[in-house]
């Protein structure tokens, strides 16, 4: 079986004003902030915003509901209380 290497095509196009943009309307605080583009996957666009936060935007329709699921659970995960002390590491 050969491996696949090429990522599909991006079926959104999103580009720094894009983010602003969106950022305009949703969180104008931050519309202001340095826009770069770091990453394009599989699935999403990563664009730097100044210089501690990141904007992730899906880039095909089937990636929308990845992200919908890491929030819903992300927020649930959020309350569950973790261990005071780190699991133990594995050793071989």
């Amino acid at each position: 079986m050969k491996p696949i290497t090429k990522a599909p095509a991006a079926e959104v196009v999103v580009d720094t004003e894009t983010v602003r943009a969106l950022l305009r309307t949703q969180h104008p605080d931050l519309c202001d902030l340095p826009i770069e583009e770091t990453a394009a996957g599989w699935d999403n666009f990563i664009f730097r915003l100044g210089a501690g936060m990141s904007v992730r935007l899906p880039r095909r329709l089937a990636s929308v509901a990845m992200l919908e699921h890491e929030q819903r659970y992300g927020l649930i995960l959020k309350t569950v209380p973790h261990p005071a002390e780190p699991p133990p590491k594995v050793v071989p």
